[in-house]
């Protein structure tokens, strides 16, 4: 007797190469089942690597979260000269963990790699004709400031700013991989200060700009409420 069960592929679109990638939308499926809302093909989507699962409705359109488990709704997409490199420093400095082996391009490069820092994820790729290198800064959130810094510092990254307290409550460090991208560290461990999102802004870049110490513009003192 023949089984019910039938695999579907179904290829419901490919866009044109963009910085490198081919993004391929495709429903794969074991299973199809009927209900009042139309029949109902239970699949995976793959787009450029990246995988979710969706239930895909053939009489009602398409249902899918808008953001993939795992995700949030901005990722950040390093795109480096040397991503190998750069990928084994956020391994050494930050633990970062592989979603999956990296995509590779034919020349060796890397295409496509995502990978997961505390409960985000980061993307990064080589540099490309379409996709040129750009200098990124992050700023992640640690449980220690000074032994991440401490880390960081020995995986190959340029000291920008020492650990110190600020007035805004982080404890904070700022450092420089070798690709140019910049990683502030930081701790809340006052909380931050309410109202002060300017001076908070500005502090921070004016320490990584004076390339370490502390920071040396007058502070506005928070003023009591009359």
């Amino acid at each position: 007797m023949a089984s019910r069960t039938q695999q579907l592929i179904h290829v419901d679109a490919i866009a044109p190469e963009f910085d490198g990638l081919t993004a391929c939308v495709v429903t794969l499926s074991t299973k199809r089942r009927t209900n009042n809302w139309g029949t109902q093909a239970e699949g995976r989507v793959i787009l450029c690597g990246v995988q979710f699962t969706q239930t895909r409705g053939d009489s009602h359109g398409s249902k899918c979260k808008p953001v993939p488990e795992g995700y949030h709704t901005i990722t950040p997409y390093v795109v480096v000269d040397g991503a190998e490199k750069i990928i084994g420093f956020i391994k050494d400095a930050f633990a970062a963990q592989p979603l999956f082996d990296p995509m590779m391009r034919s020349d060796g490069k890397v295409m496509h790699a995502e990978f997961k820092i505390g409960d985000s994820i980061v993307m990064i790729a080589d540099t490309s004709e379409r996709a040129p290198a750009t200098s990124t800064a992050l700023y992640l959130y640690v449980p220690n400031v000074d032994a991440v810094y401490q880390k960081a510092i020995k995986a190959g990254a340029t000291s920008l700013m020492e650990p110190q307290d600020q007035f805004y409550g982080d404890r904070s460090a700022a450092v420089r991989d070798a690709a140019g991208n910049r990683s502030f560290i930081g701790n809340p461990r006052r909380g931050r200060l309410p109202g002060r999102a300017e001076e908070t802004r500005g502090a921070i870049h004016e320490a990584a700009e004076q390339g370490g110490g502390r920071v040396r513009r007058r502070l506005t003192p928070p003023t009591s409420a009359s």
